[in-house]
């Protein structure tokens, strides 16, 4: 748990890195990181645009969330389509498809800012992401984006506890990356695939399921992850699953369910 003692000079060095630059453009993909990058532009009164890429990767819901709490932000925002489908090494699920995927959302992303006449970009990669598996950060850094939650040496906890105190709307929303990564590597992914998964989640998510990943590992083979705290929805969460063609799946309850195909 952080504090206002550890995430207070983070939070000061933040401020300064947005406020001293010139305007920009800033990805919001509707997870809190990115969210709170925005806001605190906002909140400062920073010159900036928000981006918000809409494609297969995400679920209704959360694109849904997104364009909703970007509008009650009164924010500038553009919603852009982009279909990381349309690579081959995103498609095929290739072990560095993150990599690939941002240098082609973060490409469009530039080009756009380029339109309107911007240059600088912003996204919401935090300190906590530079010790995980990231490639895609490296695409961040060959493009030039800036990362400054990163930057500013605010971790997760940081993010959340500071949110928390100037009353972000959700708060302690919980991560919800890509659809891909509900798929092992190398596995090819279309988009009915993505939707199906994709429409489950959130039929869990208005169950009341809030840290879960449900990973579909082939051959008949599902797992739920699950956070702590869903033993009063587990059982419709497993019928509902079962109405929607998963049988017998196994269920792992873990504090850490991020980044299961990464771990040795």
């Amino acid at each position: 748990m952080s504090s206002f003692l550890t995430y207070g000079l983070g939070l000061a060095v933040l401020k300064e890195k947005l406020v001293k630059g010139d305007p920009c453009v800033i990805a919001v993909s509707g997870g809190l990181d990115s969210r709170f990058v925005a806001f605190m532009a906002h909140r400062l009164g920073v010159e900036f645009r928000a981006v918000f890429l809409s494609g297969p990767h995400m679920t209704a819901r959360e694109k849904q969330w997104a364009h909703t709490w970007l509008t009650s932000q009164e924010i500038p925002w553009q919603a852009l389509e982009f279909d990381p489908l349309s690579l081959d090494t995103v498609r095929a699920n290739d072990p560095q498809r993150c990599y690939h995927c941002k240098q082609a959302a973060f490409t469009l992303i530039k080009d756009w800012a380029r339109e309107v006449g911007v240059e600088r970009v912003l996204d919401g990669s935090n300190a906590s992401d530079l010790a995980a598996h990231r490639p895609g950060l490296q695409a961040l850094q060959e493009l030039g984006v800036e990362s400054p939650l990163a930057e500013s040496g605010l971790t997760k906890d940081d993010i959340r506890e500071a949110a928390r105190d100037l009353e972000l709307e959700a708060w302690d929303q919980p991560a919800r990356p890509c659809l891909l990564t509900r798929f092992p590597y190398s596995t090819p992914v279309d988009a009915a695939m993505l939707q199906r998964v994709g429409e489950i989640e959130d039929a869990l998510v208005e169950l009341g399921f809030r840290e879960f990943r449900l990973r579909v590992l082939g051959e008949g083979d599902t797992l739920l992850q699950l956070g702590s705290g869903h033993l009063d929805v587990l059982e419709q969460g497993l019928d509902l699953l079962e109405d929607k063609g998963f049988t017998g799946v196994r269920v792992q309850e873990s504090d850490g369910i991020s980044g299961y195909y990464d771990q040795g």
